[in-house]
C-alpha cells in the first residue's frame, strides 16, 4: 500500500504529513517562478522521546510533534479527546495504525507506563544481616516484599535515610549504581 499524504492541520499550504509518519513540504512556485518545497522534512527527537519538526509559514516557525499532526490528519476525533496514545509504547512510531485519541488519565495508565515510571525512580538496596551477608534488592519496596511479603517499605528507607539503625534484622543502604 502506498504512502497517503493530507495536508496538516494549520498549515494546509505548506505542509503535509502522511500515514506512516513522514512530514514534507508542499511543491510549489515562488514569485521568480522557482519551485519551492516538495522535502521530506528531518525529524528530531525532543527530551520526551517524541519525534517532532519546525514548521514555518508567514516567517513564524514552530516545532510541532509528529504524532499529533498525524492523528489530526487521519484519525476522526469526535469526542474532542485531548491525548494521543502510542499503542505500541514507542514514541518514534507515528504510523496512523499505531496512534489513539485518548484522555490523559488513560493515555497515564496505558501499558507499562507505571512499572517504566517505577523502576526509573527505584533506587537499588543493600540490607546486611547480622552475619555479615549482603543481600541485593532493586529497590527498597522490592526488599521488603522478599521479606515480609507486603509492600511496605518505610523502614527500610528510613535505615537507608539515617533515621533508624535497623529493619527486618538487617542495617540498610542505597547501592551506589
Amino acid at each position: 500500500m502506498s504512502e497517503q499524504w493530507k495536508p496538516v492541520v494549520g498549515y494546509e499550504h505548506t505542509y503535509e504529513v502522511s500515514d506512516k509518519g513522514n512530514v514534507r513540504s508542499i511543491a510549489r512556485k515562488g514569485s521568480n517562478n522557482k519551485t519551492y518545497g516538495g522535502i521530506v522534512r528531518k525529524q528530531c527527537t525532543n527530551i520526551w522521546g517524541y519525534r517532532h519538526v519546525c514548521l514555518c509559514q508567514d516567517g513564524t516557525e514552530r516545532t510541532r510533534t509528529v504524532h499529533r499532526m498525524v492523528a489530526e490528519a487521519f484519525i476522526p476525533n469526535p469526542y474532542n479527546l485531548p491525548c494521543i496514545n502510542h499503542k505500541d509504547e514507542d514514541k518514534t512510531n507515528n504510523s496512523v495504525g499505531n496512534l489513539e485519541w485518548c484522555t490523559y488519565k488513560y493515555n497515564s495508565n496505558y501499558g507499562t507506563q507505571k512499572k517504566r515510571a517505577s523502576d526509573k525512580k527505584a533506587m537499588p538496596v543493600i540490607g546486611t544481616d547480622a552475619d555479615g551477608v549482603e543481600h541485593w534488592y532493586r529497590s527498597s519496596r522490592d526488599a521488603a516484599e522478599a521479606i515480609t511479603g507486603k509492600r511496605q517499605r518505610t523502614h527500610i528507607t528510613e535505615c537507608c535515610n539515617g533515621k533508624r539503625p535497623h529493619a527486618y534484622g538487617c542495617t540498610w543502604r542505597y547501592a551506589s549504581v
